[in-house]
Order: C-alpha cells, then structure tokens, then sequence
C-alpha cells in the first residue's frame, strides 16, 4: 500500500491492538493501576503522551480526565468480573498524512460486569447473590505509526469515549457505575440511547448516555 510493506501493516494492527488491551483490558489499569505499559508504547516525543501523564497524575484538573483513554475503576469500591467481560469492534488502516505513515481507525465496544468491592455489600435480586451492574464502553481512536519519526511508537491523533452507565458528574479518573438503587433515586440528565449501536460516530459533544439494554 503506497509502497508500505505488508508487515508493517501487520505490525500497525498488532500494536494498535495491543494497546488497546493495555488500556481497557489490563487487570491491572482496570483496577485503578498505573498504565505503565499503555504509556510505553507511545511516543515520548509527543505532547499528547505528556497530557495523558498529567490527567493520571491529577484527574479533573484542566478539565482532564484519564477515562478519556483508559477504563478504570476505582478498587477501594468495585471489583471486575474480569471473565464478564464482553469486547466486539473493528480497526481499519489507511496511508497517514507523511510518506511511510500508517494511520489505524479503532472502533470497540467494551462491556465490564462489576460487584461491590465488599463482598455481600449489594444484595442481588435473589437470596445469597450479590448484584452485578454492567458499564459499556465505546472508544474510537484514531493512532499513527510513524518508522522514521518515532519506531516502533504509537501517536494518538484523536479519541473519543462514550460511557453508559457511569456518572458523568465525576472527574477522579475512574468510572463510577450506578448499581439498581443509586440508578432508581439518581437524576441521570443523559439520553436513554443503545449502548450497543456502532452505525454513528461518537459526536464530539457527548460522553455518557443512559443504556436502553445491557
């Protein structure tokens, strides 16, 4: 493709998934770690990996939130049921804006089953159970991989988020999930939407929406 070897398509695809797993599926970074190996597959070059350090450092500041980028919950009041977690999407690549550029276009739906963090802390709707809610994460990313600026780095050129089931209101860096009972008595000022419909881009004015179905 304009003189790009297969491989390295191969490897932009590899690298752009590996990413994604080190942002939304790490144990670790789910339960509020640090996304050490997420930041290292970035360009210590560019600005963007910078920011992203000092939304970690100090979420809502600037208006910068971590979650922006990476699903993370906080471990002092949830637990992922990491084998509930559902995943569906699709990359596609493209010539980027510089000869020998790679340019990878991420969609994927990411669906996280959480508890308590204190077991028991939440009945279930049956006896001896505890509830488990469901938060649904939409990203699209846009990353470029450049070999002669910066080998072997991603460079973010643009992400979007769309979180349902999480209250918007908050900026630590982690999402909150409403459980059946915070949802019954909240006020949730955001569209009843789909969670699951991928037909439309993310609009650049919206980040959380109500899910019509888990």
């Amino acid at each position: 493709m304009n003189g790009i070897p297969e491989e390295r398509v191969f490897d932009a695809l590899n690298r752009t998934k590996d990413f994604l797993i080190a942002t939304n599926l790490d144990p670790a970074v789910l339960h509020g770690g640090w996304p050490t190996r997420a930041l290292n597959m970035l360009d210590a070059q560019d600005s963007s990996r910078a920011g992203l350090i000092r939304h970690l450092r100090r979420p809502g500041t600037q208006g910068g939130d971590p979650t922006e980028l990476f699903t993370r919950f906080d471990p002092t009041e949830l637990r992922v049921a990491e084998d509930g977690i559902r995943v569906h999407g699709r990359m596609v690549f493209e010539a980027g804006g510089e000869p020998g550029q790679l340019r990878v276009r991420a969609d994927y739906t990411f669906v996280y089953a959480l508890r308590r963090a204190a077991p028991g802390a939440e009945p279930g709707p049956w006896k001896g159970t505890e509830e488990v809610t469901r938060t649904v994460v939409r990203r699209q990313l846009v990353l470029d991989l450049d070999e002669r600026a910066a080998p072997g780095k991603l460079v973010p050129v643009e992400y979007r988020r769309l979180l349902g089931n999480h209250d918007c209101r908050t900026a630590d860096g982690f999402i909150h999930p409403y459980f059946s009972r915070e949802a019954a008595r909240a006020d949730r000022p955001w569209p009843v939407v789909d969670p699951y419909d991928s037909g439309k881009d993310i609009a650049d004015d919206r980040d959380c929406i109500v899910p019509s179905r888990t």
